[in-house]
């Protein structure tokens, strides 16, 4: 008896389904991943923080988005030493 085939909503329910299901059992590994793409400024998450897909953003764009959030690290990073060191006295 051949299988039947699913109605297109059916297939989407049953993978949001199937993907709630992998999200909740891994949340920890998912987590971590997710830091450590935005630790290293990999392609994929400069290319979402400018709201793009990363083929569609272009080399030189990567680069100076990676050096923009680097520095805005950085300055951030300063900042939060100078309330702490004044906190501290």
């Amino acid at each position: 008896m051949p299988r039947r085939k699913l109605p297109e909503e059916e297939k989407m329910r049953r993978e949001r389904e199937r993907r709630r299901a992998y999200k909740a059992r891994n949340r920890e590994k998912i987590n971590a991943e997710s830091r450590r793409r935005a630790e290293e400024l990999s392609d994929c998450y400069v290319a979402a923080c400018l709201g793009m897909s990363v083929v569609d953003v272009p080399e030189d764009m990567l680069k100076a988005k990676r050096a923009h959030l680097k520095l805005k690290r950085l300055a951030l990073n300063i900042r939060n030493e100078g309330v702490n060191n004044a906190k501290e006295k």
